[in-house]
């Protein structure tokens, strides 16, 4: 697997916006340039989708969720014991500017959010407004 790491990143990422489902993923074969040599070594990405259940789907009031936005094949979490083991991109979380949340808003495909966008708009501001994890 070429980018293990990726699934701490993204257990972060589905924290917090509140996963209120299992990760999935897309497996494909993979080139990855060795940045020390100049060489390439082939293996295995796994590319993260499903965003159904984003801030706590149906139970929008939990504040916990516990296994939700985990992977099936808890394996790829081997190396995570405990919180401070996805701190790093908690962190970048918290403090990613403002922008970020609005410039992934305007790339958001207009037929996703028809009838909506206003209750959108105002979910991604109390978002950026109110952050605190939630692990």
């Amino acid at each position: 697997m070429v980018n293990l790491g990726d699934f701490r990143a993204i257990l972060a990422f589905d924290k917090w916006r509140g996963n209120a489902d299992g990760r999935q993923c897309v497996f494909d074969r993979a080139m990855v340039r060795s940045g020390d040599t100049g060489g390439a070594r082939a293996g295995f990405g796994a590319r993260m989708i499903d965003h159904g259940y984003t801030f706590h789907g149906a139970q929008p009031g939990l504040s916990r969720i516990g296994p939700a936005g985990l992977y099936a094949r808890r394996v790829v979490y081997g190396s995570v014991r405990s919180l401070d083991d996805i701190t790093p991109w908690l962190d970048r979380a918290v403090h990613f500017p403002e922008e970020v949340i609005d410039l992934a808003w305007k790339r958001i495909p207009p037929d996703w959010v028809y009838g909506e966008e206003e209750s959108l708009g105002r979910l991604l501001k109390q978002r950026a407004a109110n952050w605190r994890p939630r692990c």
